[in-house]
């Protein structure tokens, strides 16, 4: 699949999956919070750990710079395996058993943010943690890493669409780590469980990072099940955000970024 996309967009490619591995960030921060640690498994189930650094602000990255016209790469062809990011978990933006493509920033906008819009299906709803996914290898003409350091935040907002400048309940910094083919799941346990209470959304946002096109991070994400006004991207790497629904980039972006939350009524 080839994507053209103008000034300020992401690149979506699709992607053949390659693998499977899984990284859980434990930890993070609601105030000053301390170190908390790294593991990742393999499709062996061998598991290794590195440290995870995390801080309680909200990004210091600098303003990201508007992107120019872009081309996505082709994706794999042939034999793509279906695959369930958020198998078990209680708040999904992506259904299971779909193929998945990958957004990734175009040259210039590495220090944008994805941010993905779960609604829980009744109030009130405690989240206790977050999953999101990214992919791993060569998708056209873009390299994916799934090993960069980069940055996670969790907010609510009462609107559909994130606010210009949120307030961060929760940040984590990833440490930059081996990366891992296929399709890995990143997972944050939030120091204080959250309750949304009625009219509340949960908003998981993750900073882009990396060199684009030929070392950057590319979101998994799925088209089956898409559902509009859910997924968004900032335009700027830092706030106040102008963000955009991912699909007002075009209709090949109609996809959802593959996040989930895990909790309880």
């Amino acid at each position: 699949m080839k994507t053209s996309l103008g000034r300020g967009a992401a690149v979506m490619v699709a992607l053949a999956f390659l693998g499977c591995g899984d990284d859980d960030v434990a930890g993070g921060a609601g105030g000053a919070g301390g170190a908390g640690a790294t593991s990742t498994s393999d499709a062996s189930g061998v598991t290794t750990s590195a440290p995870s650094n995390s801080a309680a602000s909200s990004s210091g990255g600098g303003q990201g710079g508007a992107g120019g016209g872009g081309e996505g790469g082709q994706g794999g062809e042939g034999g793509a395996a279906t695959v369930d990011v958020c198998e078990g978990w209680a708040l999904a933006n992506s259904p299971g058993g779909c193929v998945p493509d990958v957004v990734a920033p175009l040259a210039g906008e590495e220090t944008h943010w994805i941010a993905a819009r779960l609604t829980p299906p009744s109030y009130p709803f405690t989240v206790t943690a977050v999953r999101y996914a990214l992919a791993q290898g060569d998708v056209g003409s873009v390299t994916c890493n799934n090993g960069l350091a980069h940055a996670v935040e969790v907010f609510v907002g009462t609107d559909v669409a994130p606010v210009a400048s949120p307030s961060i309940i929760e940040h984590a910094d990833v440490d930059a780590s081996a990366a891992v083919d296929g399709i890995r799941t990143f997972d944050h346990t939030l120091t204080r469980p959250l309750t949304l209470e009625t009219g509340d959304y949960l908003f998981v946002a993750v900073q882009n990072a990396g060199v684009s096109p030929a070392d950057c991070t590319c979101f998994a994400t799925c088209k089956t099940g898409y559902v509009p006004d859910t997924n968004y991207w900032s335009n700027a790497g830092a706030p106040p955000y102008p963000w955009a629904t991912l699909e007002s980039f075009g209709a090949s972006l109609q996809v959802n970024y593959s996040v989930c939350a895990e909790g309880m009524p």
